[in-house]
């Protein structure tokens, strides 16, 4: 009668070997395809939620160093370890997926807070903006011969460093070089690189400040410049403060060419009734010079603002050929 056969001691020792062998494979590819879930957690996750990601890849990459050599007990540590990190990258999906949502809204609200400090009416350099509070844009902007204008067109995008508006399906883009920002109750703001003042607010309020111009619309500096040319007909100014006297006073506006000894060119009194029954909110003056007979000296000049002899503001500006870019 035959006898039954059993595999030998050392063929079940080999098979245990390539079942460790194979079960450690497996351990290390699903190591490997952790890190990458982890890789792509911190590259969708914002700030502070990155690092908490980045600090959990890296302990479990550490943890992942210190596993025993030995296959079987490597292999088996190993799989121990994916299971416990398979359900972190479960929970940080889901909390990586809330603080986006978080972040999305949270930027939304604060670029909605930034766009509406271009709300106005802005001037300079020859260039009109204005946005209004529903995001529609006028535009225009001379330079030289040529006249570029964009109207009843609307902001489709809003960034920290730039702003899309559309017209008729066409895009725009406006680089913001310099944030605005208030100095005095003067707000400015640099786009495209032309230097902007806000003339006036969504609801055509005056800006506070002493501004020189070269049109003045309702006791307003429109189209606002401190540099103007030398056959230039006239030159405008507008100041506005909230520093109201307490008892009719008066002012004088004085504009003066600068170089050696200052020459005094022309002088404007006016005096200010201040009234118990209709007290004042601010102050609001403006003047104006024509070019002389023999043409504007190429250099500086200022006009100054003065109440009872003291000197309450400057604006300075230039005569002369446009700078050389």
């Amino acid at each position: 009668m035959a006898q039954p056969r059993f595999p030998s001691i050392s063929l079940l020792l080999l098979l245990a070997a390539l079942l460790a062998c194979g079960d450690l494979s497996m351990a290390e590819a699903g190591y490997r395809n952790n890190v990458k879930d982890y890789d792509a957690l911190v590259e969708k996750a914002h700030p502070p939620m990155k690092a908490t990601v980045e600090a959990k890849r890296q302990a479990y990459q550490e943890a992942h160093d210190k596993l025993p050599a030995g296959e079987s007990e490597r292999a088996k540590a190993l799989t121990a370890l994916n299971t416990a990190a398979d359900k972190e990258i479960a929970e940080l999906e889901a909390k990586v997926e809330t603080a986006n949502q978080e972040h999305a809204a949270a930027n939304a609200t604060a670029i909605k807070e930034y766009q509406a400090k271009f709300v106005g009416t802005w001037e300079g350099d020859g260039m009109h903006l204005r946005i209004d509070e529903k995001g529609g844009v006028d535009y225009t902007r001379k330079s030289g011969a040529v006249n570029k204008t964009l109207t009843g067109a609307s902001v489709k995008e809003f960034r920290r460093d730039a702003f899309d508006v559309s017209l008729v399906g066409i895009k725009t883009t406006f680089k913001i070089d310099e944030e605005p920002k208030e100095v005095d109750g003067v707000w400015s703001v640099t786009v495209d690189g032309a230097k902007l003042t806000k003339v006036a607010g969504p609801t055509g309020e005056l800006p506070f400040g002493t501004f020189t111009c070269r049109v003045l619309v309702n006791e307003q500096c429109v189209d606002r410049t401190d540099h103007f040319p030398e056959d230039a007909p006239e030159i405008r100014m507008s100041y506005r403060s909230k520093d109201v006297p307490s008892a009719d006073s008066k002012y004088q506006v004085q504009w003066i060419a600068e170089g050696g000894a200052d020459k005094v060119m022309a002088t404007a009194n006016t005096e200010l009734k201040v009234s118990s029954s209709a007290p004042l909110e601010n102050v609001t003056l403006w003047s104006n010079i024509k070019k002389p007979t023999a043409g504007w000296r190429a250099g500086k000049y200022r006009v100054e603002v003065s109440r009872a002899g003291k000197t309450l503001a400057t604006a300075r500006y230039t005569v002369g050929p446009p700078a050389t870019p």
